[in-house]
C-alpha cells in the first residue's frame, strides 16, 4: 500500500480518550471524541493527521500574506485620497481669495 493509499483511507482527526480495553482502564484512540452516551467529549485529546495540519498550515499563511497585500493595497490608496483631498482644499482656498490660476485669467 501507497503512502497516499494510507492518506486517503486514514481519518483526518482522531481522538485519545479515557476507556477500557481488554479490562484495562486507560486512554484508547478512537475517530470520535464521544462514541458513546457515557463519554465526556472535554475528556478527548485531538490529534490531526500531519499532511492535513501542514496543508492548513499553509493556506493560514497564504490568507495571511493575502491579507497584508490588501491591507498595503488601502494605505496606499488612501494615501492618494488624502493628497488629492489637500490639493483640492488647496485648489478651493486659492479660488476663494480669486487667484487667476484658478479663474483662467
Amino acid at each position: 500500500m501507497t503512502p497516499e493509499q494510507i492518506k486517503e483511507q486514514a481519518a483526518e482527526r482522531i481522538y485519545l480518550l479515557p476507556g477500557e480495553c481488554d479490562g484495562q482502564i486507560g486512554l484508547v484512540w478512537c475517530d470520535h471524541p464521544a462514541p458513546g452516551t457515557d463519554c465526556d467529549e472535554s475528556e478527548a485529546v485531538e490529534y490531526v493527521r500531519k499532511d492535513v495540519h501542514d496543508a492548513r498550515i499553509a493556506q493560514l499563511e497564504a490568507d495571511c500574506a493575502a491579507h497584508k497585500a490588501a491591507e498595503e493595497v488601502q494605505i496606499a490608496l488612501r494615501e492618494k485620497a488624502d493628497e488629492r483631498e489637500a490639493a483640492l482644499r488647496a485648489y478651493i482656498q486659492r479660488a476663494k481669495l480669486g487667484s487667476p490660476s484658478v479663474h483662467g485669467e
